[in-house]
C-alpha cells in the first residue's frame, strides 16, 4: 500500500492544494470533493459518498470517470468523511491527509477534526489542512521546523514519512531546516485533547516544562518558533498542535 493517502472533501478547498498531491499518494474524494478533483484533471483512486452535494449529472460523471465509487445512502450513521478515513485506515498507510475538511458549517468542521483522533488510534499520522490552518492530534513528540512553513513542505513531510515507521506508541516527526521559510508567518498553539497534558516546548518563544495544560484553558495559543526548529513533547495525554497563518481572521 502507498504510504500516503489524502482524502478531498466537501468542505473549502483551493486549486492551490492540488500541487500537494504525487503520483505515489492514493487519493480518495468524498462526495463533491470527488467531482471537484475531476474537474481540476485529477482521477481519484476511489470516490466515496452518498453524493447528495452533487447533481445526477455530476454523479454520472463521477460514475464514468473513476474506477470504484462506494455509494452509501444519504440516512446513515457516519459522515461521508467518516467513512472516507474508515476506508483509509484499512489500507494500513503511514499517513492520512484531509482536505476540505474544513468549512462553514461548524458541526462538520468539527467532527472532522474529532476524526484525527480515530486516525491517531490507528497508529497512522493525520493532518488536516488548508490554506490558513493545520492541525495534527500528538500524545508523545513532534518536532515542527522552518521547513514546515514552506510552499511545497508537503512534499518534504511525504518524504520523511515514506522512510520512517509511524506506530501508535512512538509519533515523531522529523524535518529538515531550508532556507528561505516564512515560520515567522505563523503561529503554533497546543490545545489540549484530554482532561490535562503534561507538554514541554523547546525552540519557542514561550518555552515550558513539564507544565500541566488543563482543557478548557488557553495556555497554548499562539507560539511562535525562535529557532530553526521546536520540540512539542507530551509526556501525558494527548494535544491537537494547530499551525495558524498569522494573517487569519477569527
Amino acid at each position: 500500500m502507498k504510504t500516503r493517502i489524502v482524502i478531498f472533501g466537501n468542505g473549502e478547498l483551493d486549486s492551490k492544494l492540488l500541487a500537494e498531491i504525487s503520483s505515489r499518494d492514493f487519493v480518495i474524494g468524498v462526495d463533491y470533493g470527488a467531482y471537484w478533483l475531476l474537474k481540476h484533471k485529477i482521477i481519484p483512486q476511489v470516490a466515496i459518498g452518498d453524493f447528495d452535494s452533487v447533481s445526477e449529472e455530476e454523479l454520472q460523471v463521477i460514475r464514468k470517470e473513476i474506477g470504484e465509487v462506494r455509494e452509501y445512502e444519504k440516512e446513515k450513521d457516519a459522515t461521508d468523511m467518516d467513512l472516507a478515513v474508515d476506508f483509509a485506515i484499512s489500507k494500513k498507510p503511514t499517513e492520512i491527509i484531509l482536505f476540505g475538511a474544513l468549512g462553514r458549517r461548524l458541526d462538520q468542521t468539527l467532527a472532522n477534526i474529532g476524526l484525527l483522533e480515530k486516525i491517531a488510534d490507528a497508529g497512522i499520522q493525520g493532518w488536516i489542512k488548508d490554506a490558513h490552518n493545520w492541525v495534527t492530534v500528538v500524545s508523545k513528540n513532534i518536532i515542527i521546523s522552518r521547513q514546515l512553513f514552506e510552499k511545497n513542505t508537503l512534499r518534504a513531510i511525504r518524504q520523511q514519512a515514506e522512510s520512517r515507521e509511524v506506530t501508535k506508541k512512538k509519533f515523531s516527526t522529523s524535518l529538515e531546516q531550508k532556507e528561505n521559510s516564512h515560520f515567522e508567518d505563523w503561529y503554533v498553539s497546543i490545545i489540549p485533547l484530554t482532561k490535562t497534558a503534561k507538554v514541554t516546548l523547546k525552540g519557542f518563544k514561550y518555552p515550558i516544562t513539564a507544565q500541566k495544560m488543563e482543557r478548557g484553558k488557553t495556555l497554548g495559543i499562539s507560539n511562535e518558533l525562535t529557532s530553526s526548529s521546536g520540540t512539542i513533547s507530551v509526556k501525558q495525554g494527548r494535544v491537537f498542535v494547530v499551525l495558524s497563518k498569522k494573517d487569519t481572521l477569527l
